[in-house]
């Protein structure tokens, strides 16, 4: 079990419309292509207050670049609006994405949301753009798929709910399976669904996005993963 599987607090919550109404920007890799940065922000319910995070992921090792995630959280009744939040995150974590030395914007290979018809919540299908194969032969398809299985929480779980690990698998690759017992910091997932993959334009690595959701006191959250997934069909 890898850290990156641990929880990223995400968007909105699940039709029912209360909790969490969280969104995130993808702001790329590193030049060296090891490193990935999202930013997620929102307005959480009333104990929560609004908040801001920036992750900083290392791909090949599935895990959080040492002294991350970086954050600012408002709280409750603390008089920030959103936008200062983050800019304060964004002041918090400057001096990181500087030691990165640039980044390089993420190619979207694939989204989907819950809203659309139609879709396969646990899994994307979609090609690799010919721009960016070589030697320039290929189209190739991808597949990532996410399967659920019942597991124990470590951390949160008032509503004494069964709650979900997952495995995931990309070009029938198993790229992580959690244990048994989840991380403390994801609670008690009790659904997930696939939302994005994003590709390094230079080196053909991965990253899937990956929604889930847990009960909080008023409504549904929707959290995120970011989860490594190895490269792209390249030929």
């Amino acid at each position: 079990m890898h850290l990156l599987a641990m929880v990223m607090l995400f968007l909105a919550p699940f039709p029912s419309f209360a909790a969490t109404s969280d969104r995130y920007h993808i702001h790329g890799f590193s030049k060296d292509g090891k490193i990935f940065v999202m930013e997620v922000f929102g307005e959480s319910d009333a104990i929560l207050g609004g908040h801001a995070t920036y992750y900083f992921v290392d791909v090949h090792k599935d895990a959080f670049l040492k002294g991350t995630p970086i954050s600012h959280r408002a709280g409750e009744g603390a008089d920030e609006d959103l936008r200062t939040i983050r800019a304060k995150a964004g002041q918090a974590a400057d001096a990181r994405l500087r030691a990165i030395g640039g980044l390089l914007p993420g190619e979207v290979l694939a989204s989907q949301t819950r809203m659309q018809d139609k879709n396969l919540a646990n899994s994307l299908v979609f090609k690799t753009p010919y721009l960016y194969s070589y030697p320039g032969t290929g189209r190739r398809t991808n597949f990532i798929e996410l399967s659920a299985f019942d597991a124990q929480a470590t951390g949160n779980n008032f509503f004494n709910e069964q709650c979900r690990g997952y495995i995931l698998m990309a070009n029938d690759v198993v790229v992580h399976e959690d244990m048994a017992q989840l991380p403390k910091g994801r609670g008690c997932p009790i659904d997930y669904f696939v939302r994005e993959v994003v590709m390094n334009r230079e080196t053909n690595d991965m990253v899937v996005i990956i929604e889930h959701l847990t009960t909080g006191t008023e409504g549904k959250d929707r959290n995120f993963l970011i989860q490594p997934a190895g490269k792209a069909f390249d030929e």
